[in-house]
């Protein structure tokens, strides 16, 4: 009997189990009226396009689990503005290091961060990592 009441209890664990991996692992989320809407899988840009207003170029990187994109190709001769954008990070890239600009700062969690890159000589490569050293980032000028 106690056999008996052992297996069951172990069939109906692992069944929850079961229930709960194949629920967590629906790409589906809920929406407000109870139906379920598809998940919108965001890819990374390979590379972003300078603005420039004035005389300034500023370039967006984001900074979430690794800065986006890691290679940013930038106009030389031009005095730069890096804008970091952070959104609910909390992981080591919310802390940027680039040591050409004798340049560190903790990011907020939630923000924009501008930083200022002076004019740069063609061929030049400017390299940052968030305060681990883990993830890096790139801006070269040409």
């Amino acid at each position: 009997m106690a056999k008996t009441k052992i297996i069951i209890a172990v069939i109906i664990a692992g069944t929850l189990i079961a229930l709960a991996l194949i629920l967590s692992k629906g790409n589906s989320s809920p929406v407000a009226d109870g139906s379920v809407a598809p998940v919108k899988i965001q890819e990374k840009p390979e590379s972003v396009v300078p603005r420039i207003e004035g005389n300034t170029q500023i370039i967006e990187m984001t900074a979430k689990g690794g800065f986006t994109p890691e290679t940013i190709v930038a106009k030389a001769g031009v005095k730069t503005i890096l804008r970091v954008i952070t959104r609910a990070t909390y992981d080591c890239s919310s802390s940027v290091s680039i040591p050409d600009l004798n340049y560190r700062k903790i990011l907020p969690a939630s923000g924009t961060t501008d930083i200022e890159i002076p004019a740069q000589s063609a061929g030049k490569e400017i390299q940052g990592t968030c305060g681990m050293g883990m993830y890096r980032f790139s801006v070269r000028f040409e």
